[in-house]
């Protein structure tokens, strides 16, 4: 990610371009958080399933 943070204040990139990217990157970032809270989730679900019978 730095490369890119870094890119748009050099000029490669231009700055929207730049904000875009890294506004997409940090969604990215916390679908992954989402999913693997979803993923910690279930497994508790199934653990506490399994500690009823």
């Amino acid at each position: 990610m730095w490369p890119l943070a870094l890119s748009g204040p050099s000029g490669e990139v231009a700055p929207d371009v730049a904000a875009s990217l890294i506004g997409a990157l940090g969604t990215t970032a916390r679908v992954e958080e989402v999913e693997s809270l979803r993923e910690r989730l279930e497994a508790l679900e199934r653990a506490m399933r399994g500690r009823k019978t």
